[in-house]
Formats: structure tokens, C-alpha cells, sequence
């Protein structure tokens, strides 16, 4: 096949071009198409059975690493490869589900108009405040509150001795 001015049917057109015969060239582009789609197949083919055995010899070392010997490497090899199998479905599946997330978050923000966003900034902006600000005095109820269980729980373990000195120890 000769590449010039009409890309990969130079033949096709040289030949049968001169005696107009139309018919015959596009007939000869068909094969001439055929035959570079058959090219394009197998030098895939060929590219992918490269990858397989790379793959191979990687999962190979990958399992000599982990101690497998050789007559059992295969069955380390097709549990590597369904480990790699269900990792990229994982992957796919959490891709998918943050792409719901983000398209879900798309339609929210579209939803709400600027002004209630800036209604909810001061209304969280009020929430904080009312929380710092009430900070010192709900801090000061625990502490209050605490040290009240502590005295309760004094008294009751007090109360416990005076009964357990009582019954002659027998608690």
C-alpha cells in the first residue's frame, strides 16, 4: 500500500482512476479499507497479548513475593486478578456514586437563590455567636452539676461504710 495523496488508497487510485472506473476504485478502497482495519486488529491484538503476559509476569513476582511456589502460582495469580477485578468495581462504583453527590449538590445550589444563602450564613452566623457567647455559663452549669454527682456519690459511698461498720463487715 503506498501512502501519497490519497492517504491509504494510493493504489486504488493510481490504478483505476486513469480509466475512470469508478466502480472498480470504490470496490478496491473497500479492500484496501478491509485491509487496514485487519492491520489495526491485529496489531491490537498483538499489543494486548504484550500486556497479558506483562501483567502475567508481574503478577507472577507478586506472588513469588508473597511464597507461592511455582506449581501453585497460577491459582495466586486468578485470586490477584479477581482482588483487581473487585477493586475496579469498587472504584467504578464509588466513581458513579460521587458523580450522584456532586450532580446532587449541583441541582441544591442551583435550588437556592443567593439571598437565602446569605439569610443561612447569618443565621449560622447567629447560631455560632449564641453558642460562643453561652459557652461560659453552660461550662460553669457542668462543672456545678458535676460536682454535685461527686458529692452524691461521696455521701452514698460514705453511707455504704457506715452501713458495711454497722453489720460488723459483713458487706
Amino acid at each position: 500500500m503506498v501512502f501519497g495523496s490519497f492517504g491509504a488508497f494510493a493504489d486504488c487510485s493510481s490504478e483505476y482512476l486513469k480509466d475512470r472506473d469508478y466502480k472498480k476504485f470504490s470496490v478496491c478502497r473497500e479492500i484496501e479499507a478491509q485491509k487496514d482495519s485487519d492491520i489495526r486488529k491485529q496489531k491490537e491484538l498483538e499489543r494486548e497479548t504484550r500486556q497479558m503476559e506483562a501483567l502475567r509476569d508481574k503478577l507472577t513476582q507478586v506472588c513469588e513475593t508473597y511464597g507461592y511456589v511455582p506449581e501453585s502460582i497460577d491459582a495466586c495469580i486468578s485470586q490477584e486478578i479477581n482482588h483487581r477485578n473487585a477493586l475496579e468495581e469498587l472504584e467504578k462504583k464509588f466513581a458513579w456514586e460521587l458523580s450522584l453527590i456532586k450532580q446532587e449538590r449541583q441541582i441544591v445550589s442551583s435550588e437556592i437563590v443567593p439571598e437565602e444563602k446569605v439569610d443561612e450564613r447569618g443565621f449560622i452566623e447567629k447560631v455560632i455567636t449564641d453558642v460562643i457567647a453561652g459557652y461560659p455559663a453552660a461550662k460553669l452549669e457542668a462543672q456545678k452539676r458535676q460536682e454535685a454527682y461527686n458529692r452524691g456519690v461521696r455521701r452514698g459511698e460514705e453511707n455504704q461504710r457506715v452501713r458495711c461498720n454497722n453489720q460488723q463487715g459483713n458487706c
